[in-house]
């Protein structure tokens, strides 16, 4: 082989090599994953193959971008996960203002965004109120006040008029079902003394016979019962079911001269109510974060409801206390139908077998467990297909008061 011919043909595989390599890329870019959390004025910055950080800090190629690994400090390649602290997701808002949230609040089973855009991989259903909050702002032509919250030099505009309609829906049904139960206990209340009334009236007059006359004194007694009974059962009737509830507080510091774009932080605590809510919140961001209240603000403040209230389920609960001796960590795991309901049982287990108050109880984590993974005994003997819950105890009575004795002839046997 001539040079002449080992040069044509070396060119000719340099040339097909190169061929491959751009087949190759046109091939990777058209594969190439959707930009999830991105501005659509920033996919010009994302369509090279290598993008580099915006902080200069190095690039990455393209297949890394939302891939689950933070590669660049300020998350430029974490748009559309939480791997990243310091990223920012996009929310389209189909139907209202877009806005940028914190990428640690994409995929948390909470929908902020109000398309839903923030949940696509959590599972949970996010319904649209995009058009609902639209609608809302211009009924209210301009009254609701609209802040700009600067997040790390990018403008985020939240709304201080939130409306959370399932919330509210669900608020609506159990106060119409709370008046229901008030006003059938009321009623039964006065059938019971109208019918005790009767019955004693009836039996007055079968034992005086043609005497009719009833004494006023008796009339007053009775009277006094039924009020005694209704100012018993008033404080039932309005008394919450459960005594702990569980709250979500959104809170920052005042902007100063020095720093005009203060951190905004997120807690979920429980609380017997808002006031101590929001005294807690500031408890633990003054220890934490060291800010107090007199230089801070609280941007949002909601209750979170349980999505399934009628299904037992099992919780598991990370717990730090203090005791005589120390701080102790703990797991405990219940049975109930609501999480507010394990976190009481909780408080109230720790009071009674430890001694603990609840100032002194610090709730790490919670997380509802799968039977297989249950760990306490109390909570695993529940889980047995052929549970039964027999009837160990059974007195027999009488069919009608004309049988009924004070002696027995024989010794009753009270085990069926």
């Amino acid at each position: 082989m001539t040079p002449q011919q080992s040069r044509l043909l070396v060119s000719s595989v340099a040339h097909g090599t190169l061929l491959l390599l751009l087949l190759a890329g046109a091939g990777a870019g058209a594969a190439s994953p959707p930009l999830v959390g991105v501005s659509p004025h920033d996919e010009a910055y994302f369509a090279p193959q290598v993008i580099a950080c915006r902080d200069g800090s190095g690039s990455f190629p393209k297949s890394r971008l939302n891939d689950g690994y933070c590669d660049c400090a300020d998350g430029t390649d974490e748009p559309g996960t939480s791997a990243c602290p310091e990223g920012k997701f996009y929310c389209t808002n189909i139907g209202d203002d877009p806005r940028l949230l914190f990428s640690s609040l994409v995929n948390d089973n909470i929908c902020d965004c109000c398309d839903g855009s923030d949940e696509y991989e959590s599972g949970v259903h996010c319904p649209n109120t995009c058009k609902n909050i639209h609608a809302t702002a211009e009924v209210d032509n301009g009254v609701s006040e609209l802040s700009v919250a600067h997040l790390d030099g990018t403008n985020i505009i939240t709304s201080k008029h939130t409306l959370d309609i399932e919330d509210l829906i669900q608020k609506l049904r159990g106060l119409r079902m709370a008046a229901v139960i008030e006003l059938g206990l009321v009623v039964g209340i006065f059938v019971f003394c109208f019918a005790r009334r009767n019955t004693r009236t009836r039996r007055r007059q079968h034992i005086l016979k043609r005497k009719s006359w009833r004494p006023f004194s008796e009339k007053v007694e009775a009277l006094v019962l039924c009020i005694s009974i209704l100012m018993n059962l008033v404080p039932l009737m309005w008394s919450p079911a459960l005594q702990f509830h569980q709250y979500q507080v959104v809170g920052r510091g005042l902007p100063t001269p020095t720093e005009e774009q203060p951190r905004i932080y997120r807690m979920k605590l429980w609380a017997t109510n808002e006031v101590r809510a929001k005294s807690k919140f500031w408890y633990f961001l003054r220890k934490l974060k060291k800010v107090k209240k007199s230089n801070g603000q609280i941007l949002a403040f909601n209750e979170i409801f349980e999505k399934n209230p009628t299904t037992i389920k099992n919780f598991g609960i990370w717990l730090r206390y203090q005791s005589r001796t120390g701080y102790h960590n703990m797991y405990k795991e219940y049975r109930d139908t609501t999480l507010n309901g394990a976190v009481e049982q909780m408080y109230t287990e720790m009071a009674s077998r430890h001694r603990v108050r609840s100032p002194c109880i610090q709730i790490i984590k919670t997380a509802t467990v799968h039977f297989s993974i249950c760990k306490r005994e109390n909570t695993k003997q529940f889980h047995k297909s052929d549970i039964r819950f027999p009837l160990v105890y059974q007195k027999v009575r009488p069919p009608t008061r004309k049988l009924k004795t004070t002696f027995k002839a024989t010794r009753p046997n009270l085990f069926m």
